[in-house]
């Protein structure tokens, strides 16, 4: 790195940063950068070039202080784990020892689940109020007509036309189609309410033993494959005969749904300000987004190791059609996430980045 002593200014020169970020990292790791001399201006040993380097990159990881803490002391021998300057505490008197029952705490990733789920269901139901209240309008302009009431659909429609009619029955479709998710989404918290905590992490995270430490499950040789055979069998797979297909287990629709940057870095389809978000949240969005003629049917077909989410527009004027493809895998950081290898739009093969706009599309970023 260098063999002289470096200032603020030197270090922040060095890794590219601004002075204020080499000072946070003295307040975030303090004993870790070696100081030289503590004149005006400060200096740094050369050894703190190289520390500085490390916090850098990792911090870009996405990793936390306290994992940063723990490879620093591992790559550094003067770093320690703890923090330096804190001590033990005294031993007190031994008091008389009183049992209480174990308080048993939800993980984060489950409490993340929970908050998603419970952000749905407010979503949903502000839709459901927004519909009714459409509903109660259109009832009114009913009586004003002197159509309240049970009435003979001819005269209705010679008086309102048709277009009305089917307006009608896209609005009850429509509400058919919030109730259910809203039920689903009410049943979902009354059974994760309602069981052990054991029950629930084992439920959620079944399976994570049995991933680590595994070599990745092998991708089809894509590029043996032309961009038309390609194309053509994924419209063959979105227009499949309409047989109805198993969806996969629920564990592979609550587990976060990422993409892999060009970096090699596992990225959240929703971004990181909705947070975890699993295909069951994608499905719950998209009945909230979509209504007849553009609501998306939605089907699942295992393929090998993964499973196919085919989406299409049968009704729609101009529809269009998504075939995504996961798999389980686990990340460098040992979590266990469903990762969008393939996606085709229209039968054209995308990165799956492109779920990431689509996702935001439907959000009005």
């Amino acid at each position: 790195m260098t063999d002289r002593n470096l200032t603020h200014k030197e270090l922040s020169s060095m890794l590219g940063v601004s002075e204020t970020t080499i000072k946070s990292y003295r307040r975030k790791f303090p004993g870790c950068i070696p100081v030289a001399s503590k004149g005006k201006p400060i200096r740094f040993t050369p050894e703190a070039g190289n520390v500085c380097v490390r916090i850098r990159d990792m911090f870009n990881l996405g990793m936390s202080v306290e994992e940063v803490r723990i490879r620093l002391a591992q790559e550094f021998d003067w770093i320690e784990e703890c923090v330096p300057g804190e001590e033990e505490p005294a031993e007190k008197p031994q008091e008389p020892v009183v049992e209480v029952p174990a308080r048993v705490e939800l993980s984060q990733d489950l409490s993340a689940s929970m908050s998603n789920l419970a952000k749905s269901m407010v979503a949903l139901t502000q839709q459901q109020t927004t519909v009714l209240k459409r509903l109660q309008t259109i009832e009114t302009m009913l009586g004003q007509l002197g159509l309240a009431g049970p009435v003979d659909l001819k005269p209705m429609e010679a008086t309102l036309g048709p277009a009305w009619e089917r307006r009608f029955e896209r609005m009850q479709q429509a509400m058919e189609a919030i109730a259910d998710s809203v039920t689903g989404l009410h049943q979902q918290v009354e059974k994760i309410k309602s069981a052990p905590a054991e029950q629930i992490e084992s439920v959620l995270y079944s399976g994570e033993t049995e991933h680590m430490g595994q070599e990745p499950v092998s991708e089809p040789d894509a590029e043996a494959m032309s961009a038309a055979e390609e194309s053509e069998r994924l419209h063959a797979a979105v227009h499949a005969a309409a047989v109805p297909k198993a969806d996969p287990p629920r564990r592979i629709l609550t587990l976060p749904l990422v993409f892999q940057s060009s970096r090699g870095e596992y990225l959240g389809v929703a971004g990181k300000a909705r947070g975890r978000f699993s295909a069951n949240d994608l499905k719950a969005l998209l009945a909230m987004t979509f209504f007849p003629p553009e609501r998306y049917n939605q089907q699942w077909e295992q393929d090998g190791a993964g499973w196919w989410m085919l989406l299409t527009q049968p009704e729609s004027e101009n529809p269009r059609e998504f075939a995504i493809y996961m798999e389980e895998t686990v990340t460098p950081r040992g979590n266990i996430v469903a990762s969008v290898l393939r996606l085709a739009v229209n039968g054209t093969m995308e990165h799956p980045v492109e779920l990431h706009n689509f996702i935001s599309e439907m959000q009005g970023e």
